[in-house]
């Protein structure tokens, strides 16, 4: 596919790029969707938490199948760990695969509230960046070599790479948290506050390591599933990308939103994985200067009160018991274990 430059219009035909001949009109419920992909988190907790969450994350993909609807399912090394550690449960996911869905990956950096243990950075960057001390797990090799356990052809996933592109792992070619707009000016940085934040217009494109990776983006659909489902009626092609976690509460808003979308695509003819939507060259593609790609930035996250409308909602996982979080108990028990009567 051609690249479209840094500063050209995205206007622009590019060779490659479906145009899905949408009409708009007054009712989004009339309107064509997008493509559109459903990201699910998998948290870097304890193998308790993580057995209990795979219940609930077995019922979103059976939620998922009923619809048609093609999941792209993102494992800690930790969730690896427990899938593959039975063959029941690895074949369980393999299966999964198979159906369509995609084993991806997700990483907690040094950056996040909650290190996964998997880094590359020296032992004083590591002290100097982790607000809650955990064991050194591994180095980013050692990382991927768990996700391969169950999916040996990993290569997409949301590597928690908004602040510092250096927090990839080789492997992951695909990404979904560049801390870049799909939308806006190229280069462009976002934040997680309003469900703009899933619609892309195109892939962003970059080198980290000498390897070239391309971004989509996507909204967390637990904090306003409705209003997310409106960013995405309101697109004229393109495609849109909803996350959650595989959490007990975070389920309801997951569903709310793929009821939503079936009413509108009833055969879930419009939905991909995160690599579908790269590889199938739906979108145009943008190339940022290496100079943007790997600069080091501040967290985009805005306040938390700022956060999702004014809901006051922050990222599962990242220490702070918000009131969103509270108020839904379950959608995020590492963070507001009360929430949940855990002690």
């Amino acid at each position: 596919m051609r690249k479209i430059a840094l500063l050209v219009a995205l206007t622009v035909t590019v060779v490659g790029v479906v145009a899905l001949g949408h009409t708009r009109t007054a009712d989004a419920q009339t309107q064509t969707p997008p493509y559109y992909f459903v990201a699910i988190h998998c948290e870097p907790t304890g193998e308790d938490e993580i057995a209990r969450n795979f219940v609930v994350l077995r019922e979103m993909v059976a939620y998922a199948d009923a619809y048609n609807v093609k999941l792209t399912i993102m494992f800690t090394p930790q969730w690896a760990d427990y899938v593959s550690a039975d063959p029941d449960r690895l074949a369980e996911v393999q299966g999964w695969m198979e159906n369509g869905h995609e084993i991806a990956a997700h990483h907690h950096s040094i950056y996040h509230g909650t290190w996964d243990g998997y880094t590359d950075f020296p032992q004083e960057v590591v002290r100097e960046q982790v607000r809650k001390p955990r064991p050194y797990l591994g180095t980013l090799d050692d990382y991927i070599a768990a996700l391969r356990r169950v999916n040996p052809d990993i290569q997409a996933g949301c590597v928690n790479d908004e602040q510092d592109k250096r927090v990839m792992p080789d492997a992951i070619i695909y990404d979904t948290c560049s801390g870049f707009s799909n939308a806006g000016a190229p280069g462009e940085r976002n934040g997680d506050n309003t469900p703009e934040k899933g619609v892309n217009r195109f892939v962003t494109v970059g080198t980290v390591n000498g390897i070239q990776r391309k971004w989509l983006t996507h909204y967390q659909v637990y904090h306003q599933p409705q209003a997310a489902f409106r960013a995405m009626m309101s697109m004229d092609g393109g495609a849109y990308g909803v996350v959650t976690h595989a959490a007990a509460g975070q389920d309801a808003p997951l569903y709310a939103f793929l009821d939503a979308v079936h009413e509108v695509d009833p055969e879930g003819a419009l939905s991909r994985t995160v690599s579908a939507i790269i590889e199938e060259e739906l979108l145009p593609e943008v190339e940022l200067p290496d100079e943007v790609v790997n600069a080091v930035y501040e967290s985009t996250r805005p306040p938390q009160s700022a956060q999702n409308g004014g809901m006051g909602g922050g990222k599962c996982g990242d220490g702070v018991c918000d009131p969103f979080e509270r108020e839904h108990p379950g959608a995020c028990p590492q963070d507001c274990p009360q929430a949940t009567g855990t002690p």
